[in-house]
């Protein structure tokens, strides 16, 4: 009988010890699962703020965390929209780590476009959050940087007989780049396509130039190649025309009449920047004049750093003044290069839309263009000729 007490006494034992010890490891599993939870609710709420940072240029209370980086402040908030130069900041920023996380920028991914599959391309940002012992990877797909040619009718010249003739845009979704492509974009499709042809050469043209600025250098078929492995086309004439000309009454995709404007500003002709200083309104060049079109003068001004102009009604820059640019022109091949540029001063007649001249696609020095009625000043002996690059996207 004693032995069967004892027994029981040590069976006892053993079953509480048992439920004791699942207690314990049931309350140990639990405070895990509630700090791990706090840790992804922390990290959830940091991407949503990475978000609008990343597709709005809000910074969300976050400018105390930017003073090591002051040109990051002085962006406007378009340009703030996909800045690798805001995320890099941030993840320096020690005080930023200590109220919020860490966050650490792996590398940009470019998946590569083909003949199969030409919308396959895509080109992020892939970042790692991490807060306690919990993180997490996010991906910010660059997607700022364009703008969509709104479905309505436009006009095509047609230099022979110098009458329009119309085209629509309707059941095509066209998205053009708004700025010309940059140093930044080209070093990202150099490390991505290991293929490409004389990639070293290009490599040491810009591998010292400042990423933001416009990429030159590259002749016709690199450009073409670019935008290629970006699933994407040379910008073209056609295209680029109606994303700068003011179309009138932005409330109709109709036109009463043809119309083509000659500033990017307003479909008058006797208003704005150049109609003022070729008609002796304005006096002198002055930063205010620089903001619109970046011509000539605009070299000599110290604070005239933005070279892209102003915002045509689609949103895209670039399109008076700053740098050469080329295009694709199916319709007149003779006419391929916008002359527009920081080569003339700004009562030059290179100066408005639609106007264009002509770039053999090879090489950079005069013999390789016909600036027809207007040349460049004789003390420029190499020009840079930059680009662009659009995309059709299927419904």
């Amino acid at each position: 009988m004693m032995n069967k007490r004892i027994i029981f006494t040590i069976l006892f034992a053993i079953l509480l010890s048992g439920v004791g010890g699942y207690f314990l490891y049931g309350k140990a599993k639990l405070d895990q699962d509630v700090r791990i939870n706090a840790e992804y609710r922390k990290l959830y709420s940091a991407i949503e703020v990475f978000q609008k940072i990343w597709t709005e240029g809000e910074l969300s209370g976050l400018e105390s965390h930017l003073k090591d980086c002051p040109s990051s402040l002085k962006l406007s908030r378009e340009k703030k929209k996909c800045s690798r130069e805001i995320l890099h900041c941030l993840s320096k920023n020690q005080e930023f780590k200590r109220k919020y996380i860490n966050l650490e920028i792996k590398r940009p991914l470019v998946s590569k476009a083909n003949s199969q599959s030409p919308i396959n391309f895509s080109s992020a940002l892939e970042l790692e959050l991490s807060y306690g012992g919990t993180s997490l990877v996010l991906h910010l797909e660059y997607g700022c940087h364009k703008a969509f040619l709104p479905h309505r009718i436009y006009t095509l010249e047609d230099s022979n007989s110098r009458k329009y003739s119309w085209w629509d845009n309707i059941g095509r979704n066209l998205f053009i780049d708004k700025t010309l492509v940059k140093n930044g974009d080209i070093l990202d499709w150099l490390k991505a396509d290991s293929d490409l042809k004389g990639g070293d050469e290009i490599f040491k043209l810009i591998v010292n130039s400042d990423e933001s600025l416009p990429a030159v250098g590259l002749s016709q078929k690199e450009m073409v190649r670019y935008c290629a492995f970006r699933g994407e086309q040379l910008m073209d004439t056609v295209l680029f025309d109606a994303a700068s000309m003011h179309p009138g009454d932005l409330n109709s995709n109709q036109m009463r009449f043809p119309l083509r404007s000659m500033w990017p500003w307003d479909y008058k002709k006797k208003i704005g920047t150049i109609y003022n200083y070729r008609n002796k309104k304005i006096k002198e060049v002055t930063l205010k004049e620089c903001n619109q079109v970046f011509s000539r003068e605009c070299l000599e001004i110290e604070k005239a750093k933005d070279r892209e102009g102003t915002h045509t009604w689609t949103g895209i820059r670039s399109v008076l003044g700053g740098s050469l640019e080329y295009f694709r022109n199916p319709v007149y091949p003779k006419k391929n290069l916008k002359a527009s540029s920081h080569l003339y001063n700004l009562d030059s007649p290179w100066h408005e839309l639609g106007k264009r001249a002509w770039w053999d696609g090879t090489g950079f020095h005069i013999q390789n263009f016909n600036f027809r009625f207007a040349d460049p000043p004789e003390s420029v002996k190499k020009f840079d000729v930059a680009f662009r690059c659009y995309k059709e996207e299927r419904s």
